[in-house]
């Protein structure tokens, strides 16, 4: 359970993919300092998604390079529907309230950018100038406390009530995340609290309903299987979407989804996924916090990898070679 080893295939059928190494040994290291030592002292060549707290180290590193390379990802706080964030006006305010820019630069170690929506920066492959210019005009993710109350005054939700945000405690930074989420919400006077559980237990709040009944969020590092915005953004606000933890529902944006889905024109079936991303963030179903880059560290002994989150689906270890 330390570790697998994966040997070269002399006979493999396309050439093109032969691998440049003989073996490559994958180590199942947890432990962020015993990863971080690992890496500079030269133990292992490499690792994706390295710990933050090994940004600096990695930055300062004599033997190798720590790379931010293009994401599909991002950090969210799902609402549950349950407590004060069931009310849109009490999740618009809180993440208004929220200083992003400070979690990017602090908890995240500058190698993330604050989201400013639900679908991840630079998280499509066509129409760029639409996806572009629609992000530009959404709303942007600087904190403004006396915007926040002015939306809060619309809530009909008990402010009085605890907003209590699950995140797993093996992963600290989600904690320190989280307490600027309560930060925020002590200017606004909102009473927002973290909740820590075992990961084991953590990975219920996904997929039993029974988990999350009581606790008005829970934190996510997700991510797109393909960069099309639309098809993550119905995951989580169509009705019944795989991620839609809250029972959320707008006609309007169901409406939009169907005639997206039926478009056959990049630019429309784009422009439709705009309408949508602008609702979304109207309602804010997810809280988004910040899209991280893929943060690879690689020893100057090797080369060959892909920096970007390709490598979560692509065959990166058959392009893995000596540097030099």
């Amino acid at each position: 359970g330390q570790s697998i080893t994966l040997a070269k295939n002399e006979a493999y059928w396309n050439t093109d993919r032969t691998p440049k190494v003989n073996s490559l040994e994958i180590q199942f290291i947890v432990d962020p300092a015993a990863i971080t030592n690992a890496l500079v002292s030269g133990a292992i060549d490499g690792s994706y998604d390295v710990p933050l707290s090994a940004v600096s180290q990695l930055e300062a590193a004599g033997n190798g390079e720590l790379i931010l390379g293009k994401s599909m990802q991002m950090l969210a706080i799902i609402a549950t529907g349950d407590g004060p964030l069931g009310d849109p006006a009490v999740r618009r305010a809180l993440w208004t309230a929220t200083d992003q820019q400070a979690l990017s630069g602090t908890v995240f170690e500058n190698t993330a950018r604050p989201a400013v929506s639900l679908i991840p920066d630079g998280g499509w492959s066509f129409a760029d100038d639409v996806f572009s210019s629609a992000r530009a005009e959404l709303p942007g993710a600087e904190a403004d406390i006396e915007k926040a109350k002015e939306i809060l005054a619309d809530a009909t939700a008990d402010l009085s009530e605890t907003i209590t945000i699950v995140y797993p405690t093996e992963r600290s930074y989600y904690a320190d995340m989280i307490s600027e989420f309560t930060r925020a919400g002590k200017e606004i006077g909102l009473d927002v609290q973290p909740q820590g559980v075992p990961s084991a237990q953590f990975g219920a709040f996904f997929s039993d309903p029974e988990a999350r009944a009581g606790h008005g969020a829970f934190v996510t590092t997700n991510y797109m299987d393909v960069p099309d915005p639309l098809v993550f953004l119905r995951t989580i606000v169509q009705e019944g979407g795989s991620q839609n933890f809250s029972g959320y529902s707008n006609p309007e944006i169901e409406e939009l989804l169907a005639k997206a889905e039926a478009a056959s024109d990049e630019t429309e079936r784009a422009e439709l996924t705009t309408e949508i991303e602008a609702l979304a963030m109207a309602d804010m179903p997810w809280l988004p916090v910040v899209d991280p880059a893929v943060r690879l560290f690689m020893s100057d002994r090797v080369t060959g990898v892909p920096a970007s989150f390709a490598y979560l689906y692509y065959p990166w270890a058959a392009d893995l070679g000596a540097a030099g």
